[in-house]
């Protein structure tokens, strides 16, 4: 058998394996685009989440979202704010709190992960076949929503602001 052909019928108990290998590939691309940028994938990670609608996190709150510790996303905060990307602003709901907020340099920032992110699907899509791209997109959101099923115990202590 082929490589090429192992890749796509992985056996039954395999599939875990061969996603954790695509999320790499897929990962590994990605970073080439964000170093292009001056960008790291801690970086965007912190863009993103700070952009979302509601946004508000603490550090810590942050550092438990994206899975990092505390003391390794303090200094990556540090820099971001010396670069110009996110602020701290007290928290309007408990004045002992800060959160973390992102500049208008932060999200110009943020628009370009954006661009990037999309011209990384029309690349997948402009070599796929139109089924395939379908079937991924179908595939990908199933399992989101199971991996949220896991999260959502957790999700209401993430927000603290």
């Amino acid at each position: 058998m082929s490589p090429e052909t192992t890749c796509l019928h992985p056996a039954p108990l395999d599939w875990v394996a061969e996603l954790c290998h695509v999320s790499r590939v897929i990962r590994r691309q990605l970073s080439e685009r964000y170093a292009s940028a001056g960008l790291s994938e801690n970086r965007v990670a912190v863009l993103l989440a700070l952009s979302a609608p509601v946004s508000g996190f603490t550090q810590s709150g942050l550092a438990q979202e994206l899975g990092l510790s505390e003391s390794n996303l303090c200094d990556l905060i540090e820099r971001m704010r010396l670069e110009g990307l996110l602020e701290r602003q007290r928290s309007p709901l408990d004045r002992r709190k800060s959160v973390l907020t992102l500049t208008e340099t932060g999200q110009d920032r943020c628009r370009l992960v954006r661009e990037l992110h999309g011209r990384f699907e029309q690349d997948f899509k402009s070599g796929s076949m139109p089924e395939l791209q379908e079937t991924v997109s179908r595939c990908v959101a199933v399992l989101s929503d199971c991996l949220k099923i896991g999260e959502s115990a957790t999700a209401s202590v993430r927000r603290v602001a």
